[in-house]
């Protein structure tokens, strides 16, 4: 009786009936094929690796099969997302933390990759993920320690080990290492919130609404004024910093292939959109490595603003710097995000003709794949319907979830790649980096900021803050990471879904709960220029009062 309510109801329960078992199984499998791997040495940090591996095969897997049926997708990805949890605790209760610490450490670059897990800014980031957690955390671990002191446990920790108090001891072991330095936990996690609601809620949305105008007013001009607008609009667009390049090919492939397609067929349309982004692409990196970077470089402030003479930047400077082809040279500058990408190497006054070269290879990487799934939007045309019955009787639903799972495969494996490689150069190339010459004007820069950075760690000292100062970094933090949490954890309930190709009213983009997380993204914005003006304010003084100390001492007999 289970599908009488609901048409379709018992094929649901078959498949269930039928997947579950197999699920099941196949978990089985793997873990019993994991258990004689974790009997060899070194293993236990290959079977981490392969949890990567699986779940970039299982989103792979998802977007694939959501244009054929989107309940078969969900059941992929929670399928993905479930056995990587249970295979994960099963890899550190059969391998032992102690044992999987040993293997990160023995290697160079995962040893580095565990040390920016330490940083203040990995620990606010940590906090952004968990923060409406850590009330449920704080319940368990006081539960925990009651039950512990009447005597309701099965584990008996050993006579050296200290009382548990309120909480237990590892949870207060746990915050004493996490908010060791409460103001930068706070005052990153204020930061982070709003950089993710700026660029990914904000500039997001609105570079798609604005993409998805452009695609109706354009739509019936001539077929050469297209490609020359098009042009023009996304040179503009690329030499906006926040504006990313995946909407334009995507804005690309349905406009110029819908004002084309009729005229030279589908394909031929679609391979001519290719070329035209990818000269747009190129074109606009020109520009902006040329006008704006070389000409910001000019001024030493901006030189020492991206760390000129840091190591990670010494060493993106050997990468851009190799002839033709190199790997690392492309992983980085197709890789890395187009407007900051593009202006350090202005701003470095790298060889453009190199930097091209090292550029071009974007079109196979993901920038074909993403424009390519824009103009297959036009043949699958299900704004608001069943994408399912769409794609039943054509294959073009499953082409576009192909090309986009594509893209996105090809732009993480890219970042992680340009991520890798310039690392690796820091820890094989160590000679020459520090061989290159240093920025002598960046350098004075620096020993001039080092004064304002200790005075600045001094009045924001957790124990010297005021008490206005404390409430407005925590209320910035906490209303900041709840307006991000809504505008992503509950995005189908904040704001409407739209996308290029499927557009709606500005006035309905915005849902009831996602002007909530609107106006505590504001109040986090004014909370965090309260924190920031009264520590500018404090800065100064103690500024004023060691330069007059200074003084004093130099002009005393």
């Amino acid at each position: 009786n289970a599908g009488d309510g609901e048409a379709g109801g018992c094929d649901n329960v078959a498949y269930i009936m039928y997947a579950a078992p197999l699920a099941v199984s196949a978990l089985n499998l793997v873990y019993g094929l994991s258990c004689t791997k974790l009997s060899k040495q070194s293993s236990a940090l290959q079977l981490i690796a392969i949890l990567a591996v699986l779940v970039a095969f299982g989103t792979w897997v998802s977007v694939s099969l959501s244009a054929i049926e989107m309940g078969v997708a969900n059941d992929v990805i929670q399928l993905a997302v479930v056995f990587c949890a249970i295979f994960g605790v099963a890899c550190l209760i059969t391998a032992g933390p102690h044992r999987i610490y040993r293997q990160l450490n023995s290697h160079q670059l995962t040893k580095k990759v565990v040390g920016y897990t330490q940083t203040d800014l990995a620990k606010a980031l940590l906090f952004c993920c968990t923060m409406t957690l850590l009330p449920f955390t704080l319940a368990i671990s006081a539960v925990s320690a009651a039950a512990r002191r009447v005597g309701l446990t099965l584990h008996k920790p050993p006579p050296d080990t200290p009382k548990d108090g309120f909480l237990t001891y590892s949870t207060y072991a746990l915050f004493a290492w996490w908010f060791a330095d409460p103001t930068k936990i706070f005052k990153y996690s204020a930061y982070l919130s709003i950089f993710y609601f700026t660029f990914s809620i904000g500039v997001g949305k609105g570079a798609i609404l604005f993409l998805a105008w452009l695609v109706d007013v354009l739509g019936s001009l001539n077929e050469y004024v297209v490609i020359g607008v098009f042009i023009a609009i996304g040179v503009g667009m690329f030499l906006l910093p926040p504006v990313p390049g995946p909407p334009v090919y995507l804005t690309g492939g349905i406009l110029v292939v819908g004002t084309w397609e009729p005229k030279i067929g589908f394909w031929p349309a679609t391979f001519l959109c290719c070329l035209v982004c990818w000269f747009t692409k190129l074109f606009s990196c020109a520009l902006q490595q040329k006008l704006i970077g070389e000409q910001m470089g000019k001024k030493p402030s901006i030189r020492y603003a991206v760390g000129i003479n840091s190591l990670n930047m010494r060493a993106i400077r050997y990468c851009l710097e190799q002839k033709g082809f190199s790997r690392a040279k492309i992983a980085i500058l197709c890789g890395g995000p187009d407007w900051p990408t593009s202006v350090l190497c202005g701003i470095l006054k790298l060889d453009l003709l190199q930097i091209m070269i090292g550029t071009m290879p974007v079109l196979v990487l993901y920038l074909g794949y993403t424009t390519i799934a824009g103009a297959l939007q036009l043949k699958v045309g299900s704004c608001g319907g069943d994408g399912a019955a769409a794609s039943a009787s054509s294959s073009w639903g499953l082409l576009n979830s192909m090309f986009l799972a594509l893209a996105f495969v090809s732009m993480l494996c890219t970042s992680l790649s340009a991520v890798y490689y310039m690392e690796q150069t820091v820890l094989t190339k160590r000679e020459e980096l520090d061989a290159m010459p240093i920025d002598e004007e960046v350098e004075e820069l620096e020993r001039l900021d080092r004064a304002k950075e200790e005075a600045y760690a001094a009045v924001t000292d957790w124990n010297h803050l005021s008490t206005l100062s404390k409430v407005s970094i925590v209320v910035a933090a906490v209303s900041g990471v709840l307006s991000c949490q809504l505008g992503a954890v509950l995005s189908q309930r904040s704001f409407e879904s739209f996308s290029v190709s499927c557009p709606v009213a500005v006035k309905d983009v915005v849902k009831p709960t996602g002007w909530v997380s609107v106006g505590l993204i504001v109040v986090c914005t004014i909370f965090t220029s309260i924190f920031r003006s009264i520590a500018k304010k404090n800065v100064r003084s103690v500024l004023n009062v060691t330069q007059s100390a200074a003084q004093a001492t130099a002009t005393r007999p």
